[in-house]
């Protein structure tokens, strides 16, 4: 048995006993509204928050009323004008991006920095491409009598570790998947690259993957179904799509989609709320105090946290 044979089992035996936090439910419960974490993610130069309807696609612009509370909605005229003054300085920043500007070969990726990684993948990737025969065999083997619920974990999490170094696993890693077609797409890795750049932490790394999508088939992909396997749990079937990975407490954790977009904020980026609420001050009241408030879904307040 040779070196790589032996580090392909003794990898695929470590997942499967680890101690998962990974979503594996029959029938999930969706927990996040993806659209709303993304809103605030979009927004968080701005004193505004989201609140969510009664529809899975009713998100709406809040802030704080006179005593306080997040209760009062932000009239469309006010959010034209925030725009304005937002569209400017995002055209700036993708000027600026090296994510949209450096070139990556399909197959490769490029480390911008030791926090940033641009990677370019083809639509027909799948987890085990990598692999030899042999060793592609010795996988299939060690996953055919476990569930098809766990054989979606082992391939999904086997398959983002391969963007992964060493090196980058003992940071929370936040991965963008964005298929080249898509201008919205390239917009949110602009964004996310400048708040990586601009509130740089140590125990953060950013991927943007890039998926060559030339017939816009990306819904339909390889590459979705392996890394995006509990559609279920998922509120919206959007790109980009998000994940995250980290070793917390002796478990590998993987967080998918919105709750991949709200851990991210709630631990790294929301006390940088409305660092750019200056352009906007007519239009937006006082930042306040998030801990006294109910940011609008339950399953925020049981959200992992960092400690201090």
């Amino acid at each position: 048995m040779n070196y790589t044979t032996l580090k392909l089992l003794l990898l695929v035996n470590f997942i499967l006993l680890l101690p998962w936090t990974l979503k594996a439910e029959s029938t999930p419960e969706i927990k996040f509204n993806k659209l709303r974490e993304m809103y605030s993610f979009y927004y968080l130069p701005f004193n505004i928050h989201f609140k969510i309807g009664a529809q899975v696609d009713d998100v709406f612009p809040v802030v704080s009323d006179n005593l306080g509370a997040l209760s009062k909605v932000v009239n469309p005229e006010d959010i034209k004008k925030i725009e304005k003054e937002w569209q400017a300085v995002r055209e700036t920043w993708k000027k600026k991006s090296l994510f949209l500007s450096t070139p990556v070969e399909t197959g490769k990726k490029v480390k911008i920095s030791q926090h940033l990684i641009s990677h370019k993948i083809g639509i027909n990737r799948s987890a085990i491409d990598n692999l030899s025969f042999a060793n592609k065999l010795i996988l299939q083997q060690s996953l055919q009598e476990k569930s098809p619920e766990v054989q979606a974990n082992v391939t999904q999490l086997f398959f983002l570790k391969s963007f992964m170094e060493e090196s980058d696993k003992k940071n929370f890693n936040f991965f963008i998947f964005s298929p080249s077609w898509c201008a919205s797409s390239q917009e949110y890795r602009a964004i996310f690259e400048t708040y990586f750049k601009k509130f740089s932490n140590p125990n953060l790394t950013l991927h943007s993957v890039v998926i060559e999508d030339p017939q816009e088939n990306i819904f339909d992909s390889k590459v979705f179904k392996e890394l995006f396997p509990h559609t279920k749990a998922y509120s919206h079937e959007i790109v980009p799509r998000f994940l995250a990975f980290e070793h917390k407490d002796g478990k590998a954790i993987l967080y998918e989609e919105g709750e991949a977009l709200a851990v991210l904020y709630e631990n790294y980026f929301k006390k940088h709320q409305g660092f750019l609420n200056k352009l906007v001050t007519s239009l937006l009241p006082e930042i306040v105090n998030l801990n006294k408030n109910s940011l609008f879904s339950p399953s925020i307040a049981n959200l992992p946290k960092e400690t201090e």
